[in-house]
C-alpha cells in the first residue's frame, strides 16, 4: 500500500513514533537528558572504553548547532551598541565570574575548588540562543554572546585552571602534566573544527542543510542527552568507592554557580541592560557550557572527581533554574 494517500512521507505506524522522538528531543528534552543522567549514574557495567567519545558527541553538538548560523547573519548582526555591551559581558563571563566563584569555593570548600571554576569559566552554550527565543530574548545579541566567549575560551580557561590545586586542598599539588599551549590547542580544535565543518556544508550543500533545518537541533539535542550518559558512565569509577552523600558537596557548589548566574542574569535585565538583552545574557549565565567543561576534563584531569563532578551534577539546577528563569520573564512580561 501506498503511503502517499496520508500527506507525510513517514508509514503511519512511524508517524506517532516521530512525534514521541521529536517531542523528548524538544520540548520535553528535559524527560531525556534526566533520564541519560540516571542511566549514567546507575546502569551496570564498566563505560571506561567510552571516555574517548566525549569531545566527538560535544563537537556533534557545535555541529548542528552551527549548521543553523550563517557567516552574514552573523556580520549583520555586530552593531557599534552590541560591541560596547560586548566589551564587559564576555570578560565577566570569561574572567570576572570564575576568580570570584573559584575564589569564595578556595574558601569553603578548598577541594572543589579547580572544578568550580573550570565551571564557572565556560563560555554560554548553544541552548542558550534557543532559549532566548523561547523566552523572547534579543537572538543575535545572545548569538554574539556565545560566539564571543566560545572563541576567547581557549585561551581563558586554560590560564584560569593553570595553577589551581586539585583534590583536597594543596595536598593534592598544583595541575600539571600537560603544557599549557596543548590545552589551549585541544579547546580550541574542538571547539573550531565543528564551527568550519558546519559553515563548509552550509556552502556546500545548502538545499540539503535547508531542507533538514527543523532537525538541525534535534540532532544537537541527542548529542547533547548521549553527552550527559557517556560523560558520567565513563568516568564514574573515579567516585565509585565514595557514599551517596559525597555528591552533595559539587551538587550544591554547582546549584549556587547556576544561582549566581541566574541573579546576574535578572540584574542585568532590570537594571544594566535593556529587556531583549538582558534575557539573553541570562540564558547565557545560566546554561553554561559544562559539556566543555566535562572534555576538558576528561582529557587533562582523567579520573580525578573533584574537578569532574561540579561539572557533571551542573547540569541538574541547570534545566531547573532555566525553567524558573522562562517562568519570570514570562509573568514580569505578562
Amino acid at each position: 500500500m501506498s503511503h502517499g494517500d496520508t500527506g507525510s512521507p513517514y508509514p503511519p505506524a512511524a508517524a506517532p513514533l516521530e512525534r514521541l522522538v521529536t517531542s523528548l528531543l524538544g520540548r520535553q528534552f528535559w524527560i531525556t537528558a534526566c533520564l541519560m543522567f540516571v542511566l549514567g549514574l546507575t546502569l551496570p557495567g564498566h563505560y571506561g572504553a567510552l571516555r574517548p567519545l566525549v569531545p566527538i558527541f560535544l563537537s556533534g553538538i557545535l555541529f548542528f548547532s552551527c549548521l543553523r548560523l550563517s557567516l552574514q547573519e552573523m556580520g549583520q548582526g555586530v552593531t557599534v551598541a552590541t560591541a560596547r555591551t560586548l566589551a564587559w559581558t564576555i570578560p565577566w563571563r570569561l574572567a570576572l565570574m570564575p576568580l570570584v566563584a573559584g575564589g569564595i569555593t578556595w574558601l569553603i570548600a578548598p577541594a572543589w575548588a579547580g572544578g568550580v571554576m573550570l565551571l564557572a569559566a565556560s563560555p554560554a552554550a548553544m541552548s542558550s540562543v534557543a532559549f532566548t527565543d523561547l523566552y523572547g530574548g534579543t537572538r543575535m545579541f545572545a548569538l554574539l554572546q556565545m560566539l564571543g566567549t566560545t572563541m576567547l575560551s581557549p585561551l581563558t580557561v586554560p590560564l584560569l585552571v593553570a595553577h589551581v590545586h586539585l583534590g583536597q586542598g594543596a595536598a593534592a599539588g598544583p595541575s600539571g602534566g600537560h603544557p599549557l599551549g596543548a590545552r589551549m590547542l585541544y579547546m580550541a580544535t574542538v571547539l573550531g573544527i565543528p564551527f568550519v565543518l558546519a559553515q563548509a556544508t552550509r556552502r556546500a550543500a545548502p538545499r540539503l542543510v535547508a531542507h533538514n533545518h527543523h532537525r538541525l537541533s534535534l540532532c544537537a539535542v541527542f548529542c547533547s542527552c548521549t553527552l550527559v550518559f557517556i560523560a558520567i558512565a565513563s568516568n564514574r569509577a573515579a567516585w565509585a568507592s565514595w557514599h551517596w552523600s559525597a555528591l552533595v558537596a559539587p551538587l550544591v557548589l554547582s546549584s549556587a554557580l547556576c544561582l549566581a548566574g541566574l541573579g546576574v542574569g535578572l540584574l542585568a535585565m532590570g537594571w544594566l541592560l535593556p529587556r531583549g538583552e538582558g534575557i539573553a545574557f541570562g540564558c547565557g549565565e545560566i546554561w553554561i557550557n559544562n559539556g566543555l567543561a566535562v572534555a576538558f576534563v576528561t582529557q587533562f584531569f582523567p579520573g580525578n572527581p573533584y574537578m569532574l563532578l561540579p561539572a557533571i551534577l551542573m547540569q541538574l539546577p541547570i534545566i531547573a533554574v532555566m525553567s524558573f528563569y522562562g517562568w519570570f520573564v514570562r509573568f514580569r512580561h505578562e
